[in-house]
Formats: structure tokens, C-alpha cells, sequence
């Protein structure tokens, strides 16, 4: 990693370091100029560029690195040689870490007053789209991927493709970097390394006994995947659900009908009969278990997995819907569930209704989640 370093007499120096002996730096956010207007690498190594346009964003960020107490600072323009293609590639796959770990990041804004993220975060929040949390620094963990590619939307680059590079480190993954495949074919790349990341994470799943006593004995019908806070049931339920090839719908009966678009009798009975309200009123509950219970009974129904995740984070009414899942569990042969919770004894105790159910334990499985989690953070 090369950084600059702006000197007395207003002279800027470069050296470069490794990974584990780069010292504390600033690092420079900007906008582009024409390409005649920025200093680039061969103007600092040659001591050339005062004259540029682009001469003045680097000057005040050296100014402001020597008030904040550091010696070097990094900006894209000029500590990358661009002319040198494979150092051009991997500068793009560290950008991300290099942000990450810089001392402090500048702005530079011509056209805003000096501020910092705390008093400017309205204007960059409506600017470019991303939640004020992500912005304060809250944990990628905390925002799915599809939130997070999302945060492209308002972005503008040079190269059309560099809309989704600049997203490698906010999915973590690697992708070389190719300019002629255009937008789109870089997006399908990106979601195909996302996949593998992913399939990588919960593969180990699908051979664990528990499991496959449940996806194979037709009388084991509930899956129950329980474990603390942290362990990784999200993430299973993820990649089950995309090995079953079925769709997160809104809501299980939405997601039925959907998917046998003949069930949709069931509802239509019901909103014949009491119009659009009698699902939206306080008393929903007691309509739509009737039209679930009619829809597993319904002897067209072909083979069906129901997911619900996180039972622990429904707020109202926890013990009727564990009720509810218990007893419609053994319902009906051709459907089977998989939920997931937290250890709660309240859950457990309602669950243990089920007659036909299996468990697993993330914590007895620990050595497997263990580094499923531990590749995926590394």
C-alpha cells in the first residue's frame, strides 16, 4: 500500500509499506475530476501537478491529516499506478479494507461547509440512499445482502461496471475485475460468487442426521433448529431454503397459494363471504387458521416445506402461533416444517404438542458451526 506524505514546503513524497507495517493514515473520499485535472502517480513520483485543479482537494487533505496528527494519508488518484493493470485489480478487491481501517476518512465536498458524518449524515443519507445506521458505522452483519446492494442504486462512476466493484467489500467476495462485460454481467458475477459464499456456510446441514431424519422419514414433519443468539439460524435457514428451491414469501398461506394457485378457493370462500376487513380486523387470527387448516387438508396439495424463522422475535400472541404450528404440523403427510428460535423453555414446552418432530441443536453442533462462521468472518 503506497501513501502520500505532504511536506513542509508543500511537497508530497510517497513510500510504501506492507499490510502489517503501514503506519496510521488518513484516507481521501472524493469525486473525479476531468482525468487532465487529477494528480496521478507518475505526477508525484516526477514531483509535477501543482498546477492541476485536482492539486488543491490533495493539499487540504494533507493539511487536515497533519492537524488530526498523522504523517501519511492515501488517495486513489495518485498512490495507485494505474498504467500497471494487475496492481490496478487488486487495489480495487482492498479499497474496501483500506477505507476500514484508515485513521480517519475526509470528505471532500466543494460545494458543503465543513462539517463531519454526525452534522452532514442527513444530506449523505438522501444523497446516496444507505440507512443512517450503516452510516454510523453499525456492523454489515446487521443489513442483508440484498439491502446492501441496494446501496449502489444512487451511486454514479466512470466505468458502469464500477457500480458493483465497488461493492466487493461491503459482500466480501472476490471477483476479478473485467471493464468489457458491462453492468450486468457483472452484477450475474457478483451474485454467483454471493451463492457460493453462501452454499459454503450451510452446506454442512444437509448431511447432519437430524436433518436428514427429517427431510427423508415422511413421519418426521417440524424441524426445530434452536440454538442462542449468534449461532447461525438465519443463515441455515437461508441456505434451506434455497436448496428446497422454494421462495420466502409474504406470509405462509400467500406463499401456498402462490406457489398451487388452486388453493386460492380457500380464500376466496372466506372474502366472499365477509369481504376484504375480515383479514385486516383484530380478529384476522380466527379466519386465516381456518383457511390454513382447509388449504393442508385440501387433497390436491402437493409436497410443501413451510419455513418460519426467529419464533422468538414474534412479539404478540408467541403461544397461539406455537400452537397453531404444533398442531397443524402433523396435519397433513405432504407438508413439512422447518422453524427456528431461540432456546426459550416457553418455545420448547409449546412445541413439544408436535407428534412427529426432530431437532437440532447448534450447540451440538458446534464444531461445524463453529467454522462455517469462522471461514465466512475470515
Amino acid at each position: 500500500m503506497r501513501l502520500l506524505k505532504y511536506g513542509e514546503n508543500e511537497d508530497l513524497s510517497i513510500a510504501e509499506f506492507d499490510e502489517d507495517t503501514k503506519p496510521p493514515y488518513a484516507i481521501l473520499s472524493h469525486r473525479w475530476g476531468a482525468e487532465a485535472d487529477e494528480v496521478t502517480f507518475e505526477d508525484v513520483v516526477e514531483n509535477t501537478g501543482k498546477n492541476k485543479p485536482g492539486y488543491t482537494k490533495i493539499r487540504c487533505c494533507g493539511k487536515q491529516a497533519q492537524r488530526d496528527g498523522l504523517q501519511y494519508f492515501w488517495v486513489d488518484t495518485c498512490c495507485i499506478n494505474k498504467a500497471n493493470k494487475a496492481e490496478l485489480s487488486l487495489a480495487i478487491q482492498s479499497m474496501f479494507r483500506w477505507y476500514r481501517n484508515s485513521a480517519q476518512c475526509y470528505v471532500y465536498l466543494s460545494d458543503e461547509k465543513l462539517g463531519d458524518k454526525r452534522s452532514l449524515i442527513q444530506q449523505v443519507q438522501e444523497a446516496t440512499g444507505i440507512p443512517r445506521l450503516a452510516l454510523q458505522g453499525a456492523s454489515l452483519s446487521k443489513f442483508s445482502i440484498n439491502k446492501r446492494l441496494r446501496w449502489i442504486e444512487h451511486r454514479r462512476t466512470t466505468h458502469l461496471e464500477d457500480k458493483v466493484y465497488s461493492l466487493l467489500g461491503v459482500v466480501d467476495v472476490d471477483l476479478a475485475l473485467c471493464y468489457s462485460e458491462g453492468v450486468d454481467g457483472a452484477f450475474r458475477r457478483l451474485h454467483d460468487e454471493i451463492d457460493k459464499t453462501k452454499q459454503y456456510l450451510y452446506r454442512w446441514v444437509l448431511h447432519n442426521d437430524s436433518f436428514r431424519q427429517w427431510h427423508e422419514d415422511p413421519q418426521s414433519r417440524l424441524l426445530w433448529i434452536k440454538g442462542d443468539p449468534s449461532k447461525g439460524k438465519t443463515m441455515l435457514l437461508c441456505g434451506i431454503i434455497d436448496e428446497l428451491a422454494t421462495a420466502v414469501l409474504q406470509g405462509l398461506l400467500y406463499m401456498l397459494v402462490k406457489q398451487q394457485p388452486s388453493l386460492a378457493s380457500h380464500v376466496r370462500k372466506k372474502y366472499d363471504a365477509a369481504g376484504k376487513n375480515i383479514f385486516e380486523d383484530a380478529n384476522a387470527w380466527i379466519p386465516l387458521v381456518d383457511i390454513f387448516t382447509d388449504v393442508l387438508r385440501d387433497l390436491s396439495l402437493t409436497t410443501t416445506y413451510l419455513i418460519v424463522d426467529a419464533l422468538d422475535e414474534c412479539v404478540t400472541n408467541l403461544p397461539k402461533l406455537l400452537d397453531f404450528i404444533a398442531k397443524q404440523s402433523s396435519a397433513s403427510s405432504c407438508v413439512k416444517w422447518i422453524v427456528s428460535s431461540r432456546n426459550w423453555p416457553e418455545i420448547e414446552g409449546r412445541l413439544e404438542q408436535a407428534g412427529h418432530k426432530v431437532r437440532l441443536s447448534l450447540e451440538l453442533n458446534a464444531a461445524s458451526v463453529s467454522t462455517a462462521v469462522q471461514d465466512f468472518i475470515d
